[in-house]
């Protein structure tokens, strides 16, 4: 059937058996039409099969597709390094470390600096180094920084221990000057606690009321008369 007409798609001459196949791989629908010659009275007869069949061709099977096996990306973090003013600080491989793994740097100080107090921390967290020296952060999880703290100048320190702590009084007034940071305390002759107070390094002057006082600097005291 084409366009709503019915066209000749195939055709048998001469005499079939009961069974006839016809080789069509086109999509459709059919009707069989079967035309009967009868010697005896000269003419023909025309018979429709009342099947109308559709046929639809059949679709190649294949292999099923398989999906392939998710990958989980790979996660990575980085780990900044300060620069510090006499030292020098290395990373033994990439700042950039996947997720879980270690990171390990160096810090090799110059010559003319005292690393005697630097504090090393990584996020916050205080490192120590091994026997060879090196830093190792375990199990990294996230973006690091790393920070160094308390490295100083030889010379600069060669200048604060040749400064003594020095105690003195003018117009009623105690003069203190420390190298360091220093906890402070003022006791009055009797015994009693006047003032206890963080001073920061160099010249300090305190007001105090007239009378004698024992002056506390670390192991150190010093007597005053105001």
């Amino acid at each position: 059937l084409v366009n709503g007409a019915w066209t000749n798609a195939s055709s048998l001459r001469g005499t079939a058996t009961n069974q006839y196949t016809v080789q069509n791989n086109n999509e459709g629908s059919y009707r069989c039409v079967i035309t009967v010659a009868n010697s005896d009275r000269d003419k023909r007869t025309v018979l429709v099969a009342q099947t109308t069949v559709t046929t639809t061709p059949s679709t190649p099977v294949g292999p099923t597709p398989v999906d392939p096996t998710p990958v989980d990306p790979v996660v990575t973090y980085t780990v900044t390094l300060p620069v510090v003013e006499g030292a020098l600080i290395e990373a033994t491989g990439s700042t950039t470390v996947t997720a879980g793994n270690n990171f390990s740097f160096t810090i090799t100080v110059k010559e003319g600096y005292d690393a005697t107090n630097m504090v090393v921390k990584a996020n916050g967290t205080t490192l120590t180094p091994d026997a060879s020296g090196r830093y190792t952060i375990t199990n990294v999880s996230s973006n690091v920084i790393v920070t160094v703290t308390g490295l100083v100048s030889a010379t600069a320190n060669e200048t604060l221990e040749a400064q003594a702590v020095k105690v003195w009084t003018t117009n009623g007034q105690v003069h203190i000057f420390l190298p360091q940071d220093e906890k402070v305390q003022v006791v009055t002759f009797g015994g009693r606690l006047y003032q206890s107070i963080e001073l920061p390094a160099g010249e300090t002057v305190m007001p105090l009321p007239q009378g004698a006082y024992i002056i506390r600097i670390g192991e150190t005291s010093y007597k005053v008369v105001i």
